[in-house]
């Protein structure tokens, strides 16, 4: 994709984007349980239908996959940074490194009743690390866009001029009697 000699640069980005989609996968698998994942996307090399992931062995990928990012952002943090392209830590390979090991965490704690000795070993390996975690107040995985991401109101400001009603909605929610629309829509 690069040539070698800018790999080096942007030895942080490819950690960051892992520890994001391990995120989503976790998510989904909490909401699930299994999903396709570690077969998944795979239809250039002729899956088709992809097996699915239980739980615990998309767990222990997941925890492999956040290891290795948290292993290469405290090495190799690179010299390309997101800045305010990064809406979550503003490109600080520190933060991404400390969200990774809160994530490990909130996973070991999923396995504490299916299996105990996995979780107290990730428990023990996040507590260990000379990164540490994300803890409140301190840091928390949280979206925060900049005043340029719509004005500063965010995807969602219902004091905004661009929020205005769908006629079909605000018509079903009318005739319907739906006690919301007075908090969601006002005449003009």
């Amino acid at each position: 994709y690069y040539p070698l000699s800018q790999q080096a640069d942007r030895s942080s980005l490819v950690p960051i984007f892992r520890i994001l989609k391990s995120y989503s996968a976790f998510y989904v698998s909490d909401v699930f349980g299994s999903v396709a994942y570690s077969k998944a996307f795979k239809a250039k090399e002729g899956v088709l239908l992809p097996t699915y992931d239980t739980q615990e062995a998309l767990f222990d990928t997941l925890d492999t996959q956040l290891k290795n990012a948290v292993a290469t952002l405290e090495t190799s943090p690179g010299t390309i940074k997101l800045d305010v392209f990064d809406l979550y830590y503003n490109g600080d390979p520190t933060k991404w490194a400390k969200a990774a090991n809160a994530r490990r965490l909130k996973m070991a704690m999923r396995l504490m009743k299916r299996n105990s000795s996995k979780s107290t070993s990730i428990i023990n390996e996040v507590i260990n690390d000379n990164t540490g975690f994300l803890a409140r107040p301190r840091g928390q995985w949280l979206l925060q866009p900049g005043h340029s991401y719509w004005g500063g109101r965010g995807n969602w400001d219902p004091t905004s001029v661009f929020a205005k009603g769908i006629k079909g909605t605000v018509d079903f929610m009318w005739y319907n009697r739906d006690p919301r629309i007075r908090l969601y829509y006002q005449k003009n």
